[in-house]
């Protein structure tokens, strides 16, 4: 089985490593590189086919087999491009200038490793090195003398008996009217170089008579349509054009009819059956196959998407090959991202990044860059039953800060944490806890549900100017499997609460050098910051604003009545009324104005979320000074076992 892929100046990526599994899914925003690393391994593995269709393999002192060296005449057979030089970064060409790709496999694998370089040569020519290890073909060769002249052939036939077989897939976009009936070396060929449109009938036709009403099964029971008869492939010297027919809601009809869904979904199993079937009889003798599936959901509704994913992993798993997905299907990341032998990966080519999307929390991060989630999408995605709304992405960031500091000497209450998934409800607007929890705490989203492990969901919402703060069980939501808590912090939003001198001097230190202000200067900085901040007209009118439209449309106060009493509350209050985000601003920057140079003015930060990012860790002192106490009970209930600690 493949197990890592690394590139060197392959196309966009000027290096990548990345893992694969049994069922590997690549995910990321388009131009990312998704289907850079299908081509890429379909391209080592179609180099290897030539070597030992070309070269005279031998073994290396290092124990490596130099399978061919030499020119390569016909590129496009290695990657289908008009110019070779697009097969590098940037097309920067020339003297010394290479592009490696590496595959890794299992150590009980026939081959565990394959290297394949393109290099410029001579007269504007491509040349190609190709190197395997493999135990058992030095195993082998070794038995014969150093000069025998069937040392290479022995090394050959090894290594053809375990060659894994790559079958590139791209996106169906529908089928030509007139289809010939072709050899499998041409219809390999055409499907290799994306001209997949003119052989689907050709695939249909070398399925046999349990493969096709497999087929035909599956198509109603997903969408309601059947395949009726084909032109088969003992047929084909009788008819100058194959045929497909199928039957839906609108009678019997051609292929050519059918839309690029259906033909889609079509082509997909006959593609995956034929190199299974080619297998299971001999021809691949036994290799292994790869099959690499370049955005498969093309054209079909999201829920046949995710059942598409499912059965593309269950065809993959049945027929014994490994399965790579280049995909932006959201409910096919969701069905795959279940399965255990699957790994999700978030590829960006632009960072040369690949990142595995291993917690229910990095893969809505990962999928909130580039899709549009709302909460009740980003559910979809939870195994771990443990949600936690809040109102924007500062929360999280804060938290999840404020969380690998309070574990940090306690790594089980961290991983505890970790599993809890932390969703934005920007995507629903301003609304209350239990509109949220209600539509989102029921069996349809959360099936299979296990009373020794209920669904645990917590709300956690500014104060603003209008809720009243505190952390309650909702108890009209709690019942059976499920467990539901709102939470408003105690001043206007969680940045409020670090406003304080003790709190945020502990924070502003962790990011000045050792020494550079001490502790009681700096907390005198803070309290006059804090003072200036309390007299800030801007922050002060914001807040009168706000709790004078709270007092009118909850309080049914008059506007003179409601202006004087917002007025009163703001002056009297402004650690509490003012806007958090805002007032954090106000008093950072009055603190930097306060240090002494500017290279420590720098240091400081003037948001709490970047002064949490930035502050050393080594630095930072006792967690009780740091994170407000809200901030502690919270996370403590959220790693307490079996349910809620009331606050």
């Amino acid at each position: 089985m493949l197990t890592k892929v690394t590139l060197d100046r392959f196309r966009g990526f000027r290096s990548l490593t990345v893992d694969a599994r049994q069922i590997t899914a690549i995910v990321g925003r388009n131009s990312s590189g998704k289907t850079s690393v299908l081509h890429a391994i379909r391209m080592a593995l179609e180099g290897l086919a030539i070597g030992l269709e070309e070269g005279a393999p031998h073994l290396d002192s290092d124990l490596w087999i130099t399978v061919f060296e030499g020119l390569v005449w016909d590129h496009a057979r290695l990657h289908p491009v008009d110019d070779w030089a697009e097969l590098f970064t940037d097309k920067e060409v020339g003297e010394g200038i290479s592009m490696s790709i590496q595959l890794g496999f299992e150590e009980s694998d026939l081959i565990q490793a394959l290297g394949v370089t393109l290099s410029y040569a001579r007269n504007d020519q491509l040349r190609l090195r190709v190197r395997a290890r493999s135990d058992r073909a030095a195993e082998e060769a070794t038995e014969l003398p150093k000069k025998s002249k069937f040392r290479s052939a022995r090394l050959a036939e090894v290594l053809r008996r375990g060659a894994p077989k790559a079958v590139f897939v791209p996106a169906f976009y529908g089928v030509t009217n007139g289809e010939e009936y072709r050899t499998s070396a041409v219809v390999s060929r055409l499907l290799g170089g994306g001209d997949q449109s003119r052989i689907v009938r050709n695939f249909i036709a070398r399925l046999n008579s349990d493969a096709f009403n497999r087929l035909s099964d599956f198509l109603r029971y997903s969408i309601g349509a059947t395949l009726v008869r084909r032109t088969t492939a003992q047929d084909a010297d009788d008819v100058q054009h194959l045929a497909v027919y199928f039957q839906d809601t609108n009678g019997e009809l051609e292929l050519g009819s059918a839309g690029a869904g259906l033909v889609n979904m079509i082509a997909l199993y006959a593609i995956m059956y034929h190199f299974r079937s080619d297998r299971r009889q001999g021809e691949l003798g036994g290799r292994p196959v790869v099959y690499l599936l370049d955005e498969p959901e093309a054209h079909l509704h999201p829920k046949l998407q995710g059942d598409i994913g499912e059965a593309l992993a269950a065809l993959a798993a049945e027929f014994g090959a490994q399965l790579v997905i280049a995909t932006h299907s959201i409910e096919m990341i969701n069905r795959l991202g279940q399965r255990r032998d699957a790994l999700l990966l978030a590829v960006d080519r632009a960072s040369s990044r690949a990142v595995e999307l291993a917690s229910e929390a990095a893969l809505v991060r990962e999928l909130s860059a580039w899709c549009d989630l709302t909460p009740f999408t980003s559910l979809n995605f939870l195994a771990s039953r443990r949600v936690l709304f809040h109102e924007g992405p500062s929360d999280a960031e804060i938290l999840t800060g404020c969380a690998a500091i309070y574990f940090r000497s306690r790594p089980a209450d961290l991983a505890a944490f970790k599993r809890w998934t932390l969703v934005s409800l920007g995507g629903v607007g301003n609304v209350k806890a239990q509109g949220v929890l209600k539509a989102v705490l029921t069996p349809s989203l959360f099936p299979a549900l296990d009373a020794k492990e209920p669904v645990r969901a917590i709300c956690v919402l500014d104060r603003d100017a209008e809720r009243a703060w505190g952390f309650r069980q909702i108890s009209e939501l709690t019942h059976g499997h499920f467990e539901a808590y709102e939470l408003v912090w105690p001043r206007y939003s969680i940045e409020s609460m670090f406003i304080e001198p003790a709190r945020l001097a502990a924070w502003i230190a962790a990011v000045l050098p050792q020494g550079a202000v001490a502790r009681d200067e700096l907390e005198r900085y803070v309290s006059e910051a804090i003072k200036a901040a309390n007299q800030d007209q801007r922050l002060l009118d914001d807040a009168e604003k706000n709790l004078q439209l709270a007092k009118i449309r909850i309080d049914q106060m008059k506007l003179a009545d409601a202006i004087d009493a917002a007025k009163a509350q703001a002056r009297a209050e402004p650690e509490i009324w003012q806007k958090g985000r805002d007032r954090a601003r106000v008093v950072l920057w009055e603190v930097r104005e306060r240090l002494a140079t500017n290279p420590l003015k720098n240091q400081v930060r003037v948001s709490v979320t970047s002064l949490i990012e930035a502050a050393s860790v080594d630095k930072l002192g006792d967690p009780e000074v740091l994170i407000p106490p809200e901030i502690r009970d919270l996370l403590e209930h959220m790693i307490a076992p079996g349910g809620a600690r009331s606050a």
